[in-house]
C-alpha cells in the first residue's frame, strides 16, 4: 500500500523486515527488524539498476517530497520561535524598542555644522582601505556642490581598487601569462577580439580586474615571471646532495628543427625530481650549451658527478664530468644497423606503409575493411601510419597489419584494389615483430619517468638471454637474433667496465649482485669507499686495514658499565669507539654492505627511494642517493621535454615568431609544467 510520505513506497510493499517491489515482486530486506533501524537504501539501489524508468519518476518525485518537507520544518522553526517569543513577553511584558542613531549632543549645532550634516546624509558612504592622498581620482576635489559630491563619490566607488582586488589582479596576470608561455601563444592574445570576449573577473563588478596590454605581459611579468622560474629551480637544486646532467639534441619528426636541452636530476624527500637548466633551438651558427658555466650559474659545480649524453667523445664535457652514454640512442643505433638495414626491409616498409595510406585517403575502403573485421572476428582498427620516421612507429605500423592479416587478405579478394605482402613477405613481418617487441618493451621501460640508470646492466643481460638463438628457430629468425645480439655486445660492451653503473646497480635493491659478478664487485669497491670518504667530508687519508665484506667490528670495541639497576646497566651500553675515525666508519660500512646483500631482493616494481629512506644502512644510503639520481638516457623521449619542444616547433619556429628571447620562453615553459604550475 502506497505511503503518503517518503514516495520510494509507491514501488515497494512493506514488510515486517522486509520490502516487496510492486514491478518484479522481489523481496528485499530493510536491514533490521525493528523500524527505527531500517534503511531504505538497498531498495534505491534495486529500483536505480533493474527499473530505471520508474526509478526516473520517483528521482523527481523524491526532490518534491525533500523540498516539502524542508519547507515544513521551516515552518514549524518559525511557529515555535513565535510561540516562545509570544511566552516571553507575557511574561515579562513587551521591551520598549530603542529608535536607531546616535545619541543626541547636548551642545546645539552651528550653523555650518548643519550644512555638514545635511551633506554627510545625502553622500553614499564607500568603505575600503585607506589610500594616500595621490592615488585618488583627480577629478574628487574638496569644496564641490551637493549633486557634484555625490557624482564624485560614485565615481570614486567605481575606480577605486582594493587590497584583495590587487591580489586578484596579480593571481589572473600570473595564470594568464602561464597560458601564453605554456601554449607558445604571442602576446598580442591578450589584445584580441576573442580574449577581451571572455570578460575575465567579476561579472558584477567590470573594473575589479583590470585588463593588461601585451606589452606589459612581454617586458614587465615575462622578466619577473622568469626570475621567479629561475629562482624555484636553483631553490629546488640547493635541496640536492647530488645532481646528475642529462644532455640531449631533440629532433621534430622531419629531423629539420634541433633543440638541445640540459636538464638536471636529483633526489629529494623520497622523490625523484627533474628540473630543466637550459633549452635552446640550435642552428649550424649557434654554440652548444657550455655545462661548467651552467653549474656555475645554478651553484651546482660541487654536486654534478656525471652527465648523460649521446656525445660520448665531447672532450670538453669528459674533463669537467663523469659522462655515461645514453642507452636509448645506443638502442636505436643497434636495432637500425643489425635489422632495419637492408633493401628488403626498405621495400617491405613502404609496401606496408602504402596499405596504411590507402585506407587512411579512402574512407569507403575503410567502411569495407571494417565489414572484413567483423567478418574475421577482429576489432575494428585503423591501420597506423608511420610518420615520425623512427623504428618504434614502424613496428607499430607492422605490428597492426599483421594483426589485421585476415582482413587484409578478405579485403584483397573482395575488392582486388590493394596489394598486399605476399607468404614470404608475411613471414618476414612475423619474424620482425617478435624481435622488436621486445625491444620495444626494453624502449619503453628506459624511456620511463622512473627509469633509473641501474637499469642498464640487468636490462642488456635481459636481452642476451632473449636473443640466445634457440634449436628450433627457423634459421633466419636465429640469423637476426645472432646478429642483434653480437651488435649489442658491441656497443654496450663498456657497460661492464663502467663503474658508475656497476655500483648504481648494486645498490638499486631490486638487483643488488643478480646481475653482477664478483670480479666487478671487488673492482668498484675501492671506488664506493672513496666516494663515501666525499659524502662525509674525511681527510683524504689510506685506511691501514683492508677487511672482508663479512668483517663485524671486534667484540672488545663495546664495553658495558655495571650500575645497580637492571635497566639503567642495559641502557647505558655503548660503543666507545671513536664514531669518527675512518677506520671503525669503513669496518661499519663493510658490515652494512654485508648485511644488505644478504637481504632478499624487492619486487621488480617497488620503489627503490623508499627502500633507502627508510633503510638502517646510512652509509650506504649516501652512496645510493649519488648513484641513483641518474637517468638511464638523454631524456629525447621524456614528455614534457617533447611536449614543449613539439608545440614551439609549430606554433613558432614554423610561423617564424621566434627571436631572441625564446631560450628563456622554453625555459619557463618546461619548468613550469614540471612544477605543475606552483613557482
Amino acid at each position: 500500500m502506497a505511503s503518503s510520505g517518503n514516495p520510494i513506497w509507491n514501488y515497494f510493499r512493506r514488510n515486517e523486515s522486509t520490502a516487496t517491489c510492486i514491478v518484479c515482486m522481489k523481496e528485499l530486506s530493510l536491514g533490521s527488524s525493528q523500524p527505527k533501524n531500517q534503511t531504505v537504501s538497498s531498495i534505491k539501489k534495486h529500483l536505480e539498476k533493474v527499473h530505471p524508468s520508474e526509478y526516473a519518476a520517483f528521482h523527481t518525485l523524491e526532490q518534491e517530497y525533500v523540498q516539502n518537507k524542508s519547507q515544513n520544518v521551516n515552518l514549524k522553526r518559525r511557529a515555535k520561535r513565535k510561540r516562545l517569543k509570544e511566552r516571553k513577553e507575557a511574561l515579562e511584558g513587551p521591551r520598549e524598542k530603542k529608535k536607531p542613531g546616535r545619541k543626541p549632543k547636548i551642545e546645539k549645532y552651528s550653523e555650518t555644522e548643519d550644512m555638514e550634516q545635511n551633506n554627510a546624509d545625502t553622500i553614499e558612504i564607500i568603505v575600503h582601505d585607506p589610500l594616500e592622498e595621490s592615488e585618488l581620482p583627480s577629478s574628487i576635489k574638496v569644496g564641490k556642490s551637493e549633486e557634484d559630491l555625490s557624482t564624485s563619490a560614485l565615481e570614486f566607488k567605481r575606480h577605486s581598487v582594493r587590497p584583495s582586488d590587487l591580489a586578484l589582479n596579480k593571481r589572473i596576470d600570473k595564470s594568464i601569462l602561464d597560458l601564453l608561455v605554456v601554449d607558445m601563444l604571442p602576446f598580442s592574445t591578450v589584445e584580441g577580439e576573442a580574449f577581451k570576449r571572455l570578460n575575465i573577473g567579476d561579472p558584477c563588478r567590470s573594473t575589479k580586474y583590470i585588463p593588461k596590454s601585451q606589452q606589459y605581459y612581454r617586458n614587465t611579468l615575462m622578466p619577473e615571471t622568469y626570475a621567479d622560474v629561475k629562482k624555484k629551480v636553483i631553490t629546488s637544486l640547493e635541496q640536492a646532495e647530488w645532481v646528475t646532467l642529462a644532455t640531449t639534441d631533440w629532433m621534430d619528426s622531419s629531423k629539420t628543427y634541433h633543440i638541445q636541452v640540459v636538464s638536471g636530476h636529483f633526489l629529494y624527500d623520497n622523490q625523484k625530481h627533474m628540473v630543466v637548466l637550459h633549452m635552446s633551438p640550435q642552428t649550424t651558427s649557434s654554440p652548444k650549451a657550455n655545462l661548467l658555466d651552467l653549474s656555475r650559474q645554478f651553484n651546482i659545480l660541487d654536486k654534478v658527478h656525471v652527465n648523460v649524453t649521446n656525445a660520448g667523445d665531447d672532450q670538453s664535457i669528459i674533463e669537467w664530468f663523469n659522462v655515461v652514454q645514453c642507452s636509448a640512442f645506443l638502442l636505436e643505433k643497434v636495432i637500425r644497423e643489425s635489422i632495419l638495414l637492408g633493401d628488403n626491409i626498405e621495400i617491405l616498409k613502404r609496401k606496408c606503409l602504402s596499405i596504411a595510406d590507402h585506407f587512411d585517403n579512402c574512407p569507403q575502403s575503410m567502411i569495407n575493411l571494417h565489414e572484413c573485421q567483423e567478418i574475421c572476428g577482429l576489432a575494428e582498427q585503423t591501420l597506423l601510419l608511420d610518420t615520425h620516421d623512427s623504428w618504434t612507429s614502424t613496428f607499430l605500423m607492422w605490428q597492426r597489419i599483421y594483426e589485421q592479416k585476415p582482413a587484409l587478405e578478405l579485403y584483397t579478394q573482395q575488392y582486388g584494389d590493394l596489394k598486399i605482402p605476399s607468404d614470404y613477405e608475411w613471414q618476414q613481418i612475423e619474424y620482425l615483430n617478435s624481435i622488436l617487441k621486445i625491444l620495444y618493451q626494453a624502449w619503453l621501460d628506459i624511456n620511463s619517468d622512473a627509469a633509473c640508470a641501474s637499469l642498464v646492466i640487468p636490462l642488456l643481460t635481459m636481452l642476451n638471454a632473449k636473443f640466445e638463438p634457440k634449436t628450433h628457430d627457423p634459421p633466419e629468425l636465429a640469423f637476426m637474433k645472432q646478429k642483434l645480439k653480437q651488435h649489442l655486445n658491441v656497443n654496450f660492451a663498456f657497460i661492464h667496465q663502467t663503474s658508475f653503473l656497476i655500483i648504481a646497480t648494486l645498490l638499486d635493491p631490486r638487483f643488488k649482485m643478480r646481475y653482477l659478478t664478483e670480479n666487478q664487485l671487488a673492482s668498484c669497491h675501492s671506488e664506493m669507499k672513496h666516494n663515501l670518504r666525499i659524502s662525509l667530508n674525511l681527510q683524504d687519508e689510506e685506511t691501514s686495514i683492508n677487511p672482508s665484506f663479512n668483517t663485524l667490528p671486534p667484540t672488545n670495541n663495546y664495553k658495558f658499565y655495571n650500575t645497580s639497576d637492571l635497566w639503567e646497566d642495559h641502557d647505558s651500553s655503548t660503543i666507545i669507539a671513536n664514531n669518527n675515525s675512518s677506520e671503525h666508519i669503513f669496518l661499519a660500512f663493510e658490515q652494512q654492505l654485508s648485511f644488505y646483500l644478504k637481504e632478499p631482493l624487492i619486487a621488480r616494481n617497488g620503489n627503490i627511494y623508499q627502500y633507502w629512506n627508510l633503510t638502517p644502512y646510512e652509509y650506504l644510503r649516501k652512496l645510493a642517493y649519488k648513484y641513483l639520481t641518474a637517468p638511464p638516457t638523454s631524456l629525447c623521449a621524456n614528455e614534457t621535454i617533447s611536449s614543449v619542444a613539439t608545440l614551439y616547433v609549430e606554433r613558432r619556429l614554423a610561423t617564424l615568431q621566434n627571436d631572441d628571447e625564446d631560450d628563456k620562453l622554453l625555459f619557463m615553459s618546461c619548468n613550469i609544467k614540471l612544477f605543475n604550475f606552483e613557482y
